[in-house]
């Protein structure tokens, strides 16, 4: 019996596309649970710091991923008010083929995709190094990736400690890197920001787990302090001011000055600027001298030797907390204590360094020194209090054309600079009245007018409209000079109107 060639064929095809459909089919099948699993995988609500756990590769049976969800189902129970959320993702995240540097760099920008759909804080994945035996583990965050780590299981499959130590270390960063909008930004947005972060934090820092080693709870009770530092500030509640204050505290019985006296400095200045806010908000005066004693204990450290403009902002920041205080008090030594602070700070911030902060402290003295003057029976503070005004309007010499009396006359004098005193400074405003006055002269008055520094009552003779004129009134028929004596001035400083 013999079989035509085109029998053969389609017998041939018949068979490929079966056994296409076989592998279609083969394939669905296997795929169907990694689907339904990731279905069923529902992002975070966002109110805890969450931990996805990606499939090992090499790990055929599911087995030593199930180690590591078990050991982080240990160290952060599930059930309760638990301060991590744990989900299981049903994908391999691998290091494929080409460049590793590049390779590595494409699988960690997956890995922060996966974690920017699922709200994730940080993603857990690596590969199986010997099958119950070494795990070779990385971590990736939404800002970096750490390089890989083997993990030795004990006899009772269970990672090591260096793996929670290791977690804690990451968590802390993450944290410490979600509040760093608390010192960089500023307005009414920042709340809005950092609230959810804020209350992530919360239950990580209330209960930290076991195994983390004492840096990292510093790391994270810091962090949680600083920002409801911010939020009691910018709603007004003492409640989680003092919630800052007691974290500070805290932190403060890890980072001590003998181990990281920078670190140590910069708590102890966030701690004085919790309790100002916080005394701020209070009628005594306790916590405003916590706050000073803070700042001093500060800059036993932060000096300006070490760090210049950490030691200004320090100085600035308790002028202002000796400044508050001294209004709450009788005497005068807390505002001539935040006087002398004030000026220790412009020391290092200058006006070509940090303009800015060089016009807050300008202005906080300035403060300091009119309340400091009202105290005193001289005028001498209030006097240092303008004398920088002053120098604001002062604008060097120059040769210009002027009204002097009756004629415009191109002279050399200053453009306008005011006395210590401060007596001249009405005349700036004044200026601008001139072509007004003019305008509206309508003749002879007696009547209150400036004369020099002094208001004076004067009797002024109107210009006669037509006649002679005699050599002392050139141009009498002009009916201005009566306004020439309210700028008039026998005492002159800088450039002065002198008469016709």
């Amino acid at each position: 019996m013999s079989i035509s060639l085109p029998t053969i064929i389609q017998t041939v095809i018949a068979g490929a596309i079966g056994a296409f459909l076989i592998f279609v089919a083969t394939q669905a099948w296997r795929a169907w649970p990694k689907a339904k699993a990731k279905r069923e995988t529902r992002p975070s609500d966002g109110k805890k710091f969450t931990l996805l756990v990606a499939e090992l590769e090499g790990d055929e049976d599911k087995k030593q991923t199930g180690h590591v969800i078990a050991e982080l189902e240990k160290q952060f129970p599930l059930k309760g008010e638990a301060s991590l959320y744990i989900i299981p993702y049903p994908e391999v995240l691998s290091i494929g083929r080409g460049e590793r540097s590049a390779a590595l760099e494409s699988a960690q920008k997956k890995g922060r995709d996966w974690l920017y759909k699922m709200h994730g804080d940080v993603l857990i994945w690596g590969e199986v190094a010997d099958k119950n035996k070494v795990l070779r583990l990385r971590f990736v965050t939404p800002g970096d990736g750490s390089a890989a780590k083997p993990y030795s299981l004990n006899e009772k499959l269970e990672l090591p400690i260096d793996f929670g130590s290791d977690l804690g270390a990451v968590l802390a960063a993450q944290a410490a890197t979600a509040i760093l909008p608390v010192y960089n930004r500023s307005g009414d947005a920042l709340a809005a920001l950092i609230a959810p972060i804020v209350a992530k934090l919360k239950l990580l820092a209330e209960s930290p787990p076991a195994n983390f080693p004492d840096e990292t709870r510093a790391q994270i009770w810091n962090a949680y302090a600083a920002g409801e530092a911010r939020l009691g500030e910018e709603h007004g509640d003492n409640a989680r001011l003092a919630s800052a204050i007691a974290f500070y505290k805290k932190t403060l019985t890890i980072w001590t000055r003998d181990k990281v006296s920078l670190q140590w400095a910069t708590t102890q200045n966030d701690l004085g600027a919790a309790f100002f806010s916080l005394g701020e908000r209070e009628s005594g005066t306790a916590r405003l001298e916590e706050a000073v004693a803070a700042y001093r204990a500060a800059l036993l450290e932060r000096t300006r030797d070490k760090v210049s403009l950490s030691w200004a902002m320090t100085q600035n920041n308790l002028g202002a907390a000796l400044s508050r205080l001294g209004e709450r008090e009788s005497g005068t030594a807390s505002l001539g204590e935040a006087v002398a602070a004030y000026r220790l700070a412009l020391l290092e911030r200058t006006r070509d360094r940090v303009p800015l902060d060089w016009a807050m402290t300008q202005n906080n003295l300035g403060n300091a020194l009119r309340s400091l003057g009202e105290r005193e029976s001289s005028t001498a503070r209030l006097e240092e209090a303008v004398a920088p005004v002053a120098q604001r309007f002062w604008k060097g010499p120059a040769t210009r054309s002027r009204w002097i009396g009756l004629r415009r006359r191109t002279i050399s004098a200053p453009r306008f600079r005011v006395s210590v005193s401060g007596r001249v400074a009405r005349r700036v405003w004044r200026r601008p009245l001139r072509p007004i006055a003019r305008r509206f002269w309508k003749g002879p008055a007696t009547r209150s007018r400036w004369i020099g520094p002094r208001r004076r009552t004067i009797s002024a003779t109107p210009f006669p409209r037509s006649g002679s004129v005699t050599a002392g009134q050139r141009v009498s028929k002009r009916r201005w000079w009566p306004i020439a004596p309210r700028f008039w001035s026998t005492r002159a400083t800088g450039f002065q109107w002198t008469g016709p």
